[in-house]
C-alpha cells in the first residue's frame, strides 16, 4: 500500500583502487523523491533528495563500508556512516547509523508537501536531534530493524500567533520489538502537560498514550476560536489514557477523569455567568459519565447527572452525541436565565395565541412582533439529543413560580418532547404531556 518514487537520478563519483584491490568512491548522488499511501495525497511530494559519500568496496563489490555520509531531504541532514555486505546477493545485511543534531523543527516540516502542511493547524517551532541504527537484512519480503531516538527540545507550538505550548521537549525511542516509546512534557496553555506512551508497529499495531495536563482555561481562546462576548476562566486537570489499534481509530477506547474547578463561563445567549465550582467527568470505554456535577447558574445551583454514550459522535459531524441524565436542584429562575429585556407584563401569551388566530393586531404591533418580544420562536438546533429527567423545587417563570416540578424530556437537535410531567401551582396541581 506504500509507493515510493524516485526520480531524475542522477550520480557524480570519482573512483581509484588501491594495490590490494578495495576501490574507494567520493561523490554524490540525488533525485527528487515522491512518497505516498494508497491514493491518498502524497506524504512527501517533489522532495530534494542527496547523499555526498566516501565509500570503500571490497573487492568483488561484496561488501561496502561509508567512511563518511551525509544524507539530505530537503533542509533535512544526517550524518550516515556504516556498513553493508552481500551487495550482489538478493539479501544483504546492513549495519548503518544516522545522525543529526541541531535540526531545525520548522525547516523538517518545510519537506512536507503544501496539501499536509494545511491540514495541520498549528505552527511549531524547535530543535531536533536524531540517533537512529538499521540493522539487518535488506531483500524480498525483509527489511532491517530501524532503533535509536529522535528527541525535541526548545520546542514551541503556536496558532495564528498565539502560543499554545512551550518549554516542549520530547522523545520518540525506536525498538527492536518493531515498536516506538515516545515521552513528551511541556507547558500548555500555561499548566504543565506530560505525555508517554508506545505504539507497536504492523497489521495489528496499537497505539497505548496516557495524558496529564492541568490548562488554564482563560487561554483556551488561542486554541478554539470563541464566539462574540464568550470567556472562560478556571482550571481543568486531565489525567486520561488512550488504547487504539493503528488501522481504526474508531476502535480507541478512553479511561480515566477530566476535574474542574473553578471554572465561570459568560455566553451572550444567557444573563446570568455560568459556573462549575468543582466536579468531575469519567471515560470509560467511550462513554463520559458525570456525576451531580455542580453547574452554578447566576445564584441557581443544578446538579447533573448522567452519561454521553459515544465520545466520537462528538467528532463526526453527521452523528449526533447522545446524553441520558436528572437534573435537579432547588430552584431555576427562567427570566433571569435570558438576557432579553423582559416583556410588557400586559402581554400574555393566550393573546398572542388569540391575535395569531384571528389575525389582529396585538400590544399595539403584529402578533408576530408580540411573539418575538415574549420569545415565542423556533430556537436554534441543538447540537446533541437524548432524553433527561427534571427534578426541580422551584422554577420561577415571567407570570409566577412551579413548585415541585417532575418531567421526564426526550430530545433531538430539532424536537423536544415532554412527558409525565407534573408540578403545583395556582394552588393545584397540574399534570401533562
Amino acid at each position: 500500500s506504500l509507493a515510493l518514487d524516485l526520480a531524475n537520478l542522477a550520480l557524480e563519483a570519482a573512483a581509484r583502487q588501491d594495490a590490494e584491490g578495495i576501490w574507494a568512491f567520493v561523490g554524490s548522488t540525488g533525485g527528487v523523491l515522491t512518497f505516498q499511501h494508497q491514493n491518498r495525497s502524497p506524504f512527501l511530494e517533489d522532495a530534494p533528495l542527496e547523499l555526498a559519500f566516501d565509500v570503500l568496496a571490497e573487492d568483488g563489490f561484496e561488501g561496502l563500508k561509508i567512511r563518511t555520509g551525509e544524507f539530505r531531504l530537503g533542509e533535512l541532514q544526517l550524518n550516515l556512516a556504516g556498513e553493508i555486505q552481500g551487495v550482489q546477493d538478493p539479501v544483504r545485511s546492513a549495519s548503518l547509523t544516522l545522525q543529526g543534531a541541531g535540526l531545525r523543527l520548522g525547516d523538517l516540516l518545510s519537506v512536507l508537501p503544501d496539501s499536509v502542511r494545511g491540514r495541520i493547524p498549528v505552527q511549531a517551532q524547535g530543535l531536533v536531534q536524531v540517533a537512529l541504527r538499521v540493522e539487518g537484512d535488506i531483500g524480498p519480503g525483509q527489511l532491517p530493524a530501524v532503533t535509536g531516538n529522535m528527541t525535541l527540545m526548545e520546542g514551541e507550538v503556536s496558532r495564528d500567533g498565539a502560543r499554545i505550548a512551550e518549554d516542549v521537549t520530547a522523545t520518540i525511542e525506536l525498538t527492536p520489538e518493531n515498536a516506538f516509546r515516545s515521552r513528551a512534557q511541556a507547558t500548555v496553555l500555561d499548566g504543565p502537560f506530560s505525555m508517554e506512551g508506545t505504539t507497536t508497529l504492523g497489521p495489528e499495531g496499537v497505539t497505548n498514550l496516557a495524558f496529564r495536563a492541568t490548562p488554564d482555561l482563560a487561554r483556551i481562546g488561542s486554541v478554539v476560536t470563541l464566539p462574540d462576548d464568550v470567556s472562560a476562566t478556571g482550571k481543568m486537570d486531565v489525567d486520561v489514557s488512550i488504547e487504539s489499534p493503528m488501522k481504526n481509530f474508531r476502535e480507541a477506547r478512553f479511561r480515566g477523569n477530566v476535574r474542574a474547578t473553578e471554572i465561570h463561563a459568560t455566553h451572550p445567549g444567557l444573563g446570568v455567568p455560568l459556573g462549575i465550582p468543582n466536579g468531575e467527568l469519567q471515560l470509560s470505554g467511550t462513554k463520559a459519565t458525570v456525576r451531580d456535577l455542580p453547574v452554578q447558574l447566576g445564584a441557581d445551583r443544578i446538579l447533573i447527572t448522567g452519561e454521553l454514550r459515544d465520545l466520537f459522535a462528538l467528532l463526526i459531524p453527521e452523528q449526533t452525541p447522545h446524553f441520558q441524565g436528572t437534573l435537579q436542584g432547588s430552584r431555576l429562575n427562567l427570566p433571569e436565565l435570558s438576557p432579553r429585556p423582559r416583556p410588557d407584563p400586559n402581554l400574555t401569551y393566550g393573546k398572542v395565541a388569540f391575535a395569531k388566530v384571528g389575525d389582529r393586531p396585538v400590544g399595539g404591533g403584529g402578533f408576530r412582533a408580540a411573539a418575538e418580544a415574549l420569545g415565542l420562536r423556533r430556537p436554534e438546533n441543538l447540537p446533541l439529543g437524548g432524553s433527561v429527567d427534571l427534578v426541580l423545587d422551584t422554577v420561577i417563570d415571567t407570570r409566577g413560580r412551579m413548585e415541585n416540578l417532575r418531567a421526564h424530556v426526550d430530545f433531538g437537535p430539532s424536537f423536544m418532547e415532554v412527558t409525565n410531567a407534573s408540578f403545583k401551582r395556582f394552588g393545584g396541581e397540574i399534570h401533562t404531556t
